[in-house]
């Protein structure tokens, strides 16, 4: 099962990423407290960029929620990606319901998921806390995790770089 979970988020944050605020995009800013946390955040909203309806289904099966609920979040109240992770991890922490996450988020947004973290029971630190922030960084680092078990993107002498050498007259070294 845990297979088929990373199967799935593997699939969803393979997308192309469109990051930064160089561009003209929005940057998103989670406001955590905590900058890796944050990190991982950002990143989860770049990946599930364009595969919008592959990360909810990704989110309902990991946590076993209803995809319902996910698009409520993600349409009704407007949330981001990692807005609804969020919002989803806090209540599956913490036991508050998925209304009383996203109320409160949606109610203190200018404060941030920090603020928010700490209405909920979350300290800075404790054992939900580095659960919120390992979660989130498995989720958005999928492709990562990939790419450690062998599907590299570093650039080496394969097969096909060692034939385009020798027909050139180049020796490897």
């Amino acid at each position: 099962m845990s297979r088929l979970i990373i199967a799935v988020l593997f699939v969803l944050v393979t997308v192309p990423v469109h990051a930064g605020d160089t561009e003209g995009r929005i940057r998103y800013d989670a406001s955590t407290g905590d900058a890796s946390l944050d990190m991982s955040l950002n990143r989860l909203n770049v990946r599930a960029d364009g595969k919008l309806n592959d990360f909810i289904a990704a989110l309902g099966f990991k946590y076993q929620v209803p995809t319902s609920k996910i698009e409520h979040l993600v349409f009704d109240y407007q949330f981001t990606p990692a807005d609804a992770y969020m919002t989803v991890q806090l209540s599956h922490l913490t036991g508050h319901s998925f209304h009383e996450v996203a109320h409160s988020y949606k109610e203190n947004k200018r404060k941030g998921w920090g603020f928010v973290a700490k209405e909920m029971g979350v300290k800075p630190g404790s054992n939900a806390f580095h659960q919120l922030k390992n979660d989130a960084n498995i989720v958005s680092s999928e492709e990562d995790g990939a790419n450690a078990r062998g599907k590299s993107k570093a650039k080496g002498k394969g097969k096909d770089k060692q034939k385009k050498n020798k027909a050139n007259g180049r020796q490897d070294s």
